[in-house]
């Protein structure tokens, strides 16, 4: 019976079971990664609000991209312009508009829009709403004072 326990352990101890050493990981098998795609460069344009004084005493613009808030602006009699830096990927990009405004008489109007823009380095947009019986429609106008890109 010694015999065969002995023959036993020293299976045991060719195989590794009783041996000391760890145990060693397969070698890792190396995967290319996929390319990530290219971010596109960001690029930052304007948008100006001014005040019109004969028409307005106070202004909040308000702009966002998908539900996502871009800024916000204030004009007023005290401080009658307001620049809204903007960074985003060039193209055509679709922002949304909300404007409160407060009139020389003091009623108050609220004016929404959904403008597309081809969004270019320095370029500047400035803010404007019109008028249609009960609504009123904001949009932004290229002011020309961008550089062409």
């Amino acid at each position: 019976m010694v015999v065969i326990a002995g023959a036993v352990a020293a299976v045991l101890v060719l195989t590794g079971a009783f041996s000391d050493e760890p145990d060693r990981p397969s070698p890792a098998r190396a995967t290319p990664a996929a390319p990530s795609p290219a971010s596109p460069e960001e690029v930052t344009f304007h948008i100006t609000d001014t005040l019109e004084p004969d028409v307005q005493v106070f202004e909040v613009l308000t702009v966002s991209r998908g539900g996502a808030d871009v800024g916000t602006v204030e004009v007023s009699v005290v401080s009658p312009e307001a620049v809204l830096p903007v960074t985003a990927p060039p193209g055509a990009t679709t922002y949304e508009l909300h404007v409160e405004t407060v009139l020389a008489d003091d009623s108050q109007l609220t004016c929404v829009g959904q403008v597309t823009i081809d969004v270019r380095d320095g370029a500047s947009y400035a803010i404007g709403w019109s008028r249609s019986g009960d609504q009123c429609i904001a949009t932004l106008v290229d002011d020309g004072n961008g550089r062409d890109g």
